[in-house]
């Protein structure tokens, strides 16, 4: 029984580009009898293809398929499919913890839409947050660039993450700097196992007034943002227990340039003459 290319790609879903690829890599050898302008295909090739197309369809690369067609050792198929079972594993857990945080980002999106700037008082996660070199304040250190890629291998679950300081919070005028950094859900490192650095330091769940800002383009925080901040928390009479962390919130275009805007976690506490618990200021 013989085959067209055209019936064999019709059969098994592989492009005629795909089979030709097969057909180099030495897995199928279609023959031409004489006086023919198309090659013919057996069973036995449409048999290999589909068996290809298993192990393609199972996550194995191209050559990782090859290999496993051609392999005569049932430990060592046993290993590669136990490898790619933890690979698989991995990334259904990548794809799940994006989908909750596209579903929360989407939530959020749509509240500050209806309210911006979007003030709310909660707790903060847990962070794992990781200094990046910033010229003219910190030595360039070629291991921290090093390190540094090795977190952006877990984009977007690392972004970006900015420190302002708690006098500049209360008190600055004007552009106010802020020391950069990546940063990366707590509980997110420990499910997708993001390697420990040395340089990380851990910023713990506080109770925080969460609110959306716009960042300059050189990621300072314009001072007169703060003002409405300053005012809420005086009349919910709170005050900052530490400096504020600004986590990448939104990006879109204005007028021809990247906006940015985060979401500033501002950590509280209550003031002297504060009674009312920190967990019910957001029913205020």
């Amino acid at each position: 029984m013989r085959f067209k290319i055209s019936d064999i790609s019709k059969m098994t879903g592989i492009s005629p580009s795909g089979i030709r690829f097969y057909e180099n890599a030495g897995v199928i050898s279609p023959v031409r009898a004489k006086n023919q302008k198309y090659r013919d295909y057996s069973l036995h090739e449409l048999h290999l293809l589909l068996l290809c197309k298993i192990y393609r369809d199972s996550g194995f690369s191209l050559s990782e398929s090859i290999n496993l067609l051609y392999c005569s050792e049932t430990e060592q198929i046993k290993h590669c499919c136990e490898q790619q079972y933890v690979r698989l594993s991995l990334e259904i857990k990548r794809k799940q913890i994006l989908l909750e945080t596209l579903d929360q980002r989407i939530k959020d999106i749509t509240d500050f839409q209806k309210d911006p700037p979007y003030y709310r008082f909660m707790q903060s996660p847990a962070l794992l947050r990781m200094k990046v070199w910033q010229p003219g304040k910190n030595a360039k250190d070629e291991s921290l660039f090093s390190q540094v890629q090795e977190w952006l291998k877990f984009i977007p679950f690392v972004e970006s993450c900015l420190i302002l300081s708690k006098d500049d919070l209360y008190c600055g005028k004007g552009d106010l700097e802020t020391d950069w950094g990546l940063a990366i859900e707590e509980r997110h490192a420990l499910l997708l196992n993001v390697p420990t650095m040395p340089n990380v330091e851990r910023i713990p769940p506080q109770d925080c007034l969460r609110v959306v800002i716009q960042i300059n383009e050189d990621l300072s925080i314009p001072g007169e943002q703060l003002i409405g901040v300053r005012k809420f928390m005086a009349e919910k009479e709170v005050e900052a227990a530490g400096p504020a962390v600004s986590r990448l919130f939104l990006a879109q275009n204005h007028r021809d340039h990247i906006v940015r805007r985060d979401m500033l976690w501002i950590p509280i506490q209550k003031t002297c003459r504060n009674t009312v618990k920190i967990s019910n200021l957001s029913q205020s």
